[in-house]
């Protein structure tokens, strides 16, 4: 691990402790509108920003961090860690270091055919299943339709962009993946040409929390025209059978996930979607930037229920990856999650009264009208967690 030496970081930091107590307070709803008291829970930065892993020491030209770090034990006790780029290579983590492994876990078959859901595709949960000795994994997979001959009418990137959930698994204790055979979790209405023109369908999933019985995961839905249709709520209680997800229709978990939409969206469980995690009995969730959030940054909510959630509060000032605004040299960060690698859970879902707050940072590098990220980097902040 290395000290960041970033001027743009240091006086982000500066800024967060020195608020520290008046930021970091969060009031519950309960499930029939009971309000808990604001200091109820408190969330403060403390330590000293590190870097965890950098792209210029990865493997190859691919390994670059692009996803929220997620963890599992294996059944020897290793720690192993993901954050992807669409090839999959782990992280073995020892005391707190990480080190990268160079044998890729899971790489997408790149098929052309958008019904297949197997393009490109990032873990982006993980479950280790010690009744069936496995470990589950839910791929963020993206067909990306300008690459593959006569799929889309456009040439750009972000116009054939079609995204979708589906499930592997591992019966080699995480060292590789492979999807099973009825892979696919959630996904919108085909054809692919319906479409074309912005991003569509179910992505940037959440890590798997579980509670009685059931096993949660959020994930944001984009409707036809890039419409962000907000936060869809899922659960099952056989997480390795795909089709038996159901999202939250307003009553139950009763949404169908593959089709039209119908999931209702979470209010308040808003903005891109990092991790959900259970805290002393209770649930919390951080997101990067929720719709109307000002300032910019990650925010943090709470809940007792999954389904009801409290007013989303500013954790970390800071610039979203994808914000149009480009100062060079600017630190902007994306995929935050919180997790506790003191945890006794094999499965890491839980934090207890300390944990870190786990991002991807780059610098701003704007090249013609495009602002790029450089130099991206695991990074991570502890923060203490109360009372």
């Amino acid at each position: 691990m290395k000290p960041i030496r970033h001027s743009a970081w240091e006086g982000l930091l500066k800024f967060v402790i020195a608020r520290a107590g008046t930021l970091f307070v969060l009031a519950l709803i309960a499930n029939n509108g009971r309000a808990f008291a604001e200091d109820d829970i408190s969330i403060d930065v403390v330590g000293t920003p590190q870097i965890r892993f950098e792209a210029t020491s990865g493997c190859n030209t691919d390994d670059i961090p692009d996803g929220p770090l997620r963890v599992f034990r294996r059944g020897d006790g290793q720690e192993i860690g993901f954050a992807p780029h669409f090839n999959n290579l782990p992280f073995y983590i020892k005391d707190g270091v990480f080190q990268r492994h160079c044998r890729s876990a899971f790489v997408g078959a790149r098929s052309d055919d958008e019904r297949n859901f197997n393009d490109r595709g990032w873990i982006t949960a993980l479950w280790r299943d010690n009744q069936r000795h496995r470990i589950m994994a839910v791929v963020h997979n993206e067909y990306w339709g300008q690459t593959h001959e006569g799929k889309c009418k456009f040439r750009e990137y972000l116009k054939c962009w079609t995204n979708a959930l589906t499930l592997a698994e591992s019966d080699d204790d995480g060292q590789s993946f492979h999807l099973i055979e009825q892979h696919v979790l959630a996904a919108g209405e085909l054809p692919l040409a319906a479409t074309q023109g912005a991003r569509y369908g179910y992505s940037n999933s959440s890590n798997i929390v579980h509670r009685d019985g059931y096993f949660y995961l959020a994930a944001e839905m984009i409707g036809l025209g890039g419409n962000h249709l907000g936060t869809c709520l899922m659960r099952t209680d056989d997480i390795g059978a795909a089709s038996k997800w159901r999202g939250w229709d307003g009553k139950g978990f009763n949404a169908h996930l593959t089709g039209r939409f119908e999931c209702l969206p979470i209010q308040r469980l808003s903005g891109v979607m990092g991790s959900i995690v259970r805290h002393g009995g209770r649930f919390l969730a951080v997101t990067l930037a929720p719709e109307g959030a000002s300032p910019p940054g990650v925010y943090y909510m709470t809940s007792n229920n999954l389904t009801d959630w409290s007013k989303p509060k500013l954790l970390l000032p800071a610039t979203p990856s994808w914000s149009k605004q480009c100062n060079a040299g600017e630190l902007r960060i994306n995929f935050p999650s919180l997790v506790d690698l003191s945890s006794a859970d094999i499965n890491f879902d839980e934090v207890g009264k300390s944990a870190e707050l786990f991002f991807v940072g780059g610098d701003s590098l704007l090249e013609g009208s495009y602002c790029k990220q450089t130099n991206k980097r695991v990074m991570s902040v502890r923060v203490s967690i109360g009372p």
